[in-house]
């Protein structure tokens, strides 16, 4: 009688456990994962292209910084290191207007320096942010029906942009490095 019980606990186990699982053809789970996979890279592209996009957004930025501590090295800080001496030679004054003036004359070449680095690195932001939108005008006058797509020739256009940026790179220490020299 217990082995009876045993059993039938059993079948209903078993029976519990493959309700809702539909019978399908033998071959059918192998069906369901080759079109899977047929759709897997339509559905992961974008995914990718983004992370791709980012990746170059993380260069353009690394490159940026490079670029910017080569000039704060090899230029800005020489020329902070001259303001500071010329400051500390105004404390020999005696005269409080002499030395206001003084103190005002030796701050002048690091504040015009710091107006020509803000002022490049505005124009290439801007340059940089027009560029992306028209990337955007470009897709939306595009007229894609498929979102993936879309998001793809976005991607691609964006990923060229910052190429492009990069590369500009050299031109804006160039620009940057005549500026400070006048």
């Amino acid at each position: 009688f217990a082995s009876n019980q045993v059993a039938t606990q059993r079948s209903r186990t078993r029976s519990k456990s493959t309700r809702g699982i539909r019978q399908t053809h033998p071959h059918q789970s192998k069906l369901d994962c080759l079109r899977a996979l047929r759709r897997e890279p339509y559905t992961q592209q974008p995914v990718y292209m983004a992370q791709q996009v980012q990746a170059k957004q993380r260069e353009l930025q690394s490159k940026l910084e490079a670029m910017l501590a080569s000039v704060e090295d090899e230029r800005l800080r020489p020329m902070r290191k001259q303001g500071f001496l010329a400051m500390a030679k105004c404390c020999d004054l005696s005269d409080p207007t002499a030395y206001q003036q003084c103190l005002q004359k030796a701050q002048l070449p690091e504040q015009r320096a710091s107006q020509v680095v803000q002022g490049e690195l505005n124009d290439f932001q801007s340059r940089l942010q027009r560029a992306i939108a028209t990337c955007q005008d470009d897709v939306k006058d595009g007229g894609y029906s498929d979102q993936n797509r879309a998001q793809n020739v976005f991607n691609t256009c964006v990923g060229k942009v910052f190429d492009a940026h990069a590369g500009m790179l050299g031109d804006v220490k160039k620009r940057i490095e005549k500026g400070l020299s006048r």
